[in-house]
């Protein structure tokens, strides 16, 4: 068939020498370069299996893409670390997302997958900020500070004690509130004068027995 390559290995060298008694090359010689030249001459006649290839390089060929390469290691997951795999923009744009990522959870990890999760301990004097609390801890927290009753200042406590004590008989209350001081005051002669109007039941009235028996035994004169 016109174009095949009748010979695709190179063939035998001659036993004869090159020259003949005429001087003149030998036929078989000029036959085998003849042979020589179809095999050399025809695109893939020589086979890539004989051709010594000790020496060669890459660089050698002129056009390197790198869709040329054969055998091209792709990635996937495992644990080897020898850098000899290629990856695709698809699974570089992966890597890319993730490494972007500085917030939020691109794992889908819930809370409860999380380990060594610090609680909240409210006896301890921690105060690294790593811990975690529920909803009822969270709770007891928003309701104390919710409260307005149990979080007064010294000024709130000293108005309060002002306002409850009243100034009675003889009695009169003075409450400083620029120098925080509350004075308590009573006048002697108001309290003298109601002493004898003073009446508190069983005190006086044994007061009053004591006397007439001191009387009627002659120790206290009548």
């Amino acid at each position: 068939m016109a174009g095949e390559n009748p010979q695709t290995t190179l063939p035998p060298v001659p036993r004869e020498p090159i020259i003949n008694a005429r001087g003149g090359m030998s036929q078989q010689w000029e036959r085998w370069i003849q042979q020589l030249q179809r095999v050399l001459s025809f695109a893939g006649g020589v086979a890539w299996g004989i051709i010594n290839k000790a020496g060669s390089k890459l660089s050698d060929i002129e056009t390197r893409t790198h869709a040329m390469l054969t055998d091209v290691l792709g990635w996937t997951t495992g644990t080897d670390t020898a850098q000899v795999k290629h990856i695709s923009n698809a699974d570089g744009k992966v890597w890319q997302d993730h490494v972007e990522v500085i917030d939020g959870n691109p794992h889908g990890t819930d809370h409860d997958m999380l380990e060594a999760i610090g609680v909240l301990d409210p006896s301890d004097t921690d105060v690294v900020k790593d811990k975690h609390l529920s909803n009822g801890q969270a709770k007891v927290w928003q309701d104390h500070t919710a409260d307005v009753t149990i979080h007064h200042t010294l000024e709130d406590i000293q108005d309060n004690i002002a306002s409850m004590l009243t100034a009675g008989n003889a009695v009169t209350l003075t409450y400083d509130d620029v120098a925080n001081t509350l004075t308590v005051s009573v006048a002697q002669t108001a309290a003298h004068a109601n002493s004898t109007a003073i009446d508190v039941p069983g005190i006086v009235t044994d007061f009053n027995a004591l006397l007439a028996k001191l009387r009627t035994s002659g120790i206290l004169a009548t």
